[in-house]
């Protein structure tokens, strides 16, 4: 924090504290995602329990809620509402406390990113939330169920709800850790994963603006070759990304120039100095050409060193997959699935492999696994429905009957677009789909639905001559090398995108139900938004 933001607020505290403990407890009353909302009556009650001769609780509203009224549940507590809406009084307030408290949100960014700052962060997983389950609280670096990956000793976070006996149990817990060493947080962070690894996350999970800049850094400074290399492959890829999402013209330009790559030779390189980062980089930039046999023998490379690199199983799996080798990526998959059985993609690849074998069963008990880690993964959800496997979701997956209507030849030729099928379920007769922080209504027609990530409007997916799904479904389940590339050559030939129109947008599902309600009397609702251009 600046410096005059942190004489600020030891002013401000100092009559207030004097010499008491200062415990920042921040509250999440935002009007989007309830779900990970505050307990404010547990925060209250645990504010009210500290030794008032010891400790003085300074509670922060959420943004959203600064202006609004006090709960009563909050009155006669110490607030600081300059904190909710200045950014450097918040972070020095952070530094300056003794620990802080809080549900997992976005102003936490200030403190697991600043060594200084000792806390405890309660309720990161949210079934109700897409955003705070398992598989993006992944790709956003958290080891769920785990700490932090700095590293960082007075630094915790708590994989269970706000309830009173968990807030005041672990508060405890961190009062002893401080007493026993309270310069622990002094020292910089112990741990930092590696630039390329943050990179490829980031990449892999559609944030190409910041993945790119970490390849930037790398490709114009890094020492070792190999890493210039990974990071020139996954720039390589991120360009390639932006070109297929142009259409047809954009693919074509992919072909003609797509990128100069250096393939970093390995024979010379020692067993330690090698980067699996990197090579997996590599990898994914060559298997995007077609270029099974170069990538597998990057993966080859990497297990040499690292039998149990799973990320390096997974994708020599995958690619023994393609290639028709089914014995041996079932062994290479079966592996990565035990080491990674929490990822999604681990376990769906495996469960292909066991499908392809004619192990049905065996396959149906992996879609339902990473279906139960991550019941946003669509196409696990699909391999069940096909399956009709008595595995059944537990009540509350509400996505199946949109995916019912569904052929999977559809599905296959839209992931092919790089269009992201989103999550929909129905709703008073639309298709409800969740893309960038908004949920989109569309009169629900039986035809699928996409929302287009260039410009986050919903399209319809059609037919261009009658057939051109089943054909290009067809195609890409051919053995024959050069069939992923006449795929997506083929996919804007055979489909196009129709803007969806009458489309209702809004925050939050009660919103939207709102606006659909409104929106069937149009003259009545002159505040329905909807998609540019429709009258």
């Amino acid at each position: 924090a600046p410096a005059p933001a942190r004489r600020f607020v030891r002013q401000w505290l100092e009559w207030r504290a004097g010499t008491r403990r200062v415990v920042v407890l921040t509250l999440r009353e935002a009007g989007y995602y309830p779900q990970i909302n505050s307990r404010i009556e547990a925060w209250a009650g645990f504010a009210r329990s500290l030794d008032e001769r010891a400790y003085l609780p300074v509670i922060v509203r959420d943004t959203e809620a600064a202006f609004a009224p006090t709960p009563a549940a909050l009155q006669g507590l110490t607030l600081f509402p300059e904190a909710a809406l200045n950014l450097e009084i918040r972070a020095a307030l952070y530094e300056e406390a003794f620990v802080g408290l809080s549900v997992g949100t976005g102003p936490m960014t200030l403190q697991w990113l600043n060594h200084r700052c000792r806390f405890i962060i309660f309720k990161l997983l949210a079934a109700g939330n897409f955003r705070a389950r398992p598989t993006p609280l992944r790709a956003m670096g958290f080891d769920v169920g785990g700490p932090l990956s700095t590293g960082m000793p007075l630094q915790r976070l708590v994989w269970e709800d706000d309830e009173p006996e968990i807030i005041d149990r672990e508060f405890k817990r961190m009062v002893a850790e401080i007493e026993a060493d309270p310069e622990a947080n002094a020292r910089p962070p112990i741990a930092a994963e590696a630039p390329l690894r943050i990179a490829r996350r980031l990449r892999l999970t559609a944030r190409g603006a910041p993945a790119e800049r970490v390849y930037a850094h790398l490709q114009a400074g890094h020492a070792d070759p190999i890493v210039r290399s990974g990071a020139e492959a996954g720039r390589a890829l991120i360009m390639q990304a932006r070109r297929r999402a142009l259409g047809f013209w954009g693919k074509l330009l992919d072909m003609a120039v797509p990128g100069n790559v250096r393939i970093p030779v390995l024979e010379r390189r020692s067993a330690t100095s090698i980067d699996a980062d990197a090579l997996l980089e590599i990898a994914d930039w060559l298997l995007s050409f077609g270029r099974a046999d170069e990538a597998r023998s990057l993966c080859d490379a990497i297990l040499e060193r690292d039998p149990k690199h799973a990320e390096a199983l997974c994708l020599a799996g995958e690619i023994d997959l393609r290639r028709g080798r089914l014995a041996q990526a079932l062994d290479l998959l079966g592996q990565s699935a035990r080491l990674l059985p929490t990822a999604p993609a681990c376990r769906y690849r495996h469960g292909v492999a066991l499908l392809a074998q004619g192990q049905d069963r065996a396959a149906a008990a992996e879609f339902y696994a990473a279906a139960l880690d991550d019941p946003s993964h669509e196409a696990v959800r699909l391999r069940l429905r096909e399956l009709a496997s008595d595995l059944v979701l537990p009540k509350g997956f509400t996505y199946e009957d949109a995916l019912a209507r569904r052929p999977m030849g559809v599905v296959g030729t839209v992931g092919e677009l790089d269009f992201p099928i989103e999550l929909p379920t129905r709703r008073s007769g639309h298709l409800v789909i969740y893309f960038r922080g908004l949920f989109h209504a569309v009169a629900d027609t039986g035809q699928p639905t996409i929302v287009a990530w260039d410009d986050s409007r919903p399209y319809r997916v059609a037919d261009r001559f009658g057939m051109g799904s089943h054909a290009l479904s067809r195609l890409q389940r051919a053995r024959f090398p050069l069939a992923p590339l006449l795929a997506r050559l083929a996919s804007p030939l055979l489909l196009r995108r129709i803007p969806a129109v009458g489309v209702v947008t809004a925050a939050t599902l009660a919103e939207l139900d709102r606006r659909i309600v409104a929106g069937r009397d149009r003259s009545a609702s002159p505040g329905i938004e909807l998609s540019p251009g429709v009258r």
